[in-house]
């Protein structure tokens, strides 16, 4: 049988969209002639979808978009990530889902068995673990469909697993012949090497084969780098999606093992390809790409602006502007004060031509005299300190945001992670702005 990986960007709420995507890929996988496509976790929602799921409506919203997919499924199955309610008296309202769907119908549903509750997660808090795993039956065979951490109980990976369960043995009990796991798995430095670790470990323990789908794009602070792949029975990596854009693999699962499907849409690279040792500093760059263009256009912003003062933390917010938005999306704005050196100016105006974006140069010293001239009175015989300096800030700040108010930009602010870890920052200054891009990067 054919499967198909897709590994989709979704929006968290926008469920007309996300249904849209996924019947769009469907569609593209009965092409290549799949008998089943696999979506990520929570894609008909969008991962994190956080206190929205406290809403009622917005739950109802979601089952509605599974509905509609399940209304556009016909000669192929598939499974799909969404939101269930849970039903009993007693526990968490929600389940963690995951549906089998085959020709217009709901086959099965599976739910999530660990919940994680450390770092950016907070599934403990919305969502009933289940304790029944079962089967889902596709084309005569059997498959164990699993959930983003519920491959990650192993002791492989951590030094002290915290979970008492493993649904992954468990599937394997029951007879399982290949796994699925959907995931909506964030990206970190470093991530992908650790979840190839575990499952290649899954899979050549078992001797079973893996498929992994993961999320990709960027919602709110997240951003999800795909990297999703399927790895045979043996433990070896047979294929691996794109990292940081959306992709759909075609596999083969015959024989009791998995082998690439070669064909001139499928955007596959074999074993040989895929390096392990991911280049960190690529990496994190295509993170911050994609994150910036997935959060300001996800907001609903087509432009944005940013404060240029000739220094590397605003040169670099600018270069990742523009290779996420289009240099015809970013404006700097350069703001000299009489104490801004001429280098500021002059490579504020540099880089902008280099980037080919608008530059505007704002002068602040009369704004900065008039503001000195109302606080004469209480600042008078005080010596010049901090304040000064922060009042600069505090003016680039209020600029920026009126042309933010003024033609619609995302103000992008740019300060480093090493700076807000020490507070070297100005509140209502340097601090103004939409998205923080470069606040998880250190300086060094």
């Amino acid at each position: 049988m054919k499967i198909c990986l897709a590994q989709i960007n979704p929006t968290v709420g926008a469920f007309k969209q996300n249904v849209s995507k996924i019947c769009r890929f469907i569609n593209v996988a009965k092409k290549r002639g799949a008998d089943l496509v696999v979506f990520p976790e929570m894609c008909i929602v969008g991962y994190p979808p956080r206190d929205l799921l406290e809403i009622s409506g917005f739950v109802d919203s979601n089952l509605k978009a599974l509905e509609e997919v399940k209304n556009n499924v016909i000669g192929i199955s598939v499974i799909v990530g969404f939101v269930d309610r849970n039903l009993a008296e007693r526990g968490k309202p929600l389940y963690n889902a995951a549906a089998h769907i085959c020709n217009k119908n709901i086959i099965s549903k599976h739910y999530k068995s660990l919940l994680p509750t450390y770092d950016v997660f907070d599934e403990d808090r919305y969502f009933e673990p289940t304790h029944d795993i079962s089967m889902a039956m596709i084309s005569g065979k059997r498959f164990g469909i699993s959930i983003c951490e519920d491959t990650w109980g192993v002791d492989v990976i951590w030094p002290r697993t915290i979970y008492h369960k493993n649904p992954v043995q468990s599937m394997i009990k029951q007879g399982a012949e290949i796994i699925i796991n959907i995931s909506a798995s964030p990206f970190t430095i470093g991530k992908q090497s650790v979840r190839l670790k575990m499952l290649t470990d899954h899979a050549e323990r078992h001797k079973v084969p893996l498929i992994y789908v993961n999320q990709v794009g960027g919602n709110d602070d997240l951003v999800f780098d795909g990297n999703s792949l399927v790895i045979n029975k043996k433990g070896v990596i047979v294929c691996e999606a794109s990292a940081f854009e959306e992709d759909l693999l075609t596999v083969e699962f015959r024989d009791s093992d998995v082998s690439v499907v070669e064909d001139k849409l499928t955007s596959v690279r074999r074993r040989s390809q895929i390096v392990v040792s991911e280049n960190e500093i690529d990496s994190v760059y295509k993170a911050l790409i994609m994150g910036t263009r997935d959060y300001v256009k996800k907001c609903g912003f087509k432009k944005v602006v940013i404060g240029l003062s000739g220094g590397i933390d605003s040169a670099v917010t600018a270069v990742i502007a523009v290779k996420a938005l289009g240099k015809d999306k970013v404006l700097g704005v350069t703001m000299p004060s009489s104490f801004s050196s001429k280098g500021s100016i002059t490579d504020s105006k540099k880089l902008a031509k280099k980037l080919g974006i608008g530059c505007k140069i704002i002068p602040i010293k009369s704004i900065y005299n008039a503001y000195m001239k109302t606080m004469s009175g209480i600042f008078s015989r005080l010596p010049f300190d901090v304040t000064e300096e922060n009042l600069q800030a505090r003016i680039r700040g209020k600029i920026l945001m009126a042309i933010s108010n003024k033609y619609g930009y995302m103000v992008l602010t740019t300060g480093n992670k090493s700076e807000l870890a020490i507070g070297y920052c100005t509140l209502y200054g340097d601090m103004c702005g939409g998205l923080a891009v470069i606040s998880d990067i250190p300086k060094t």
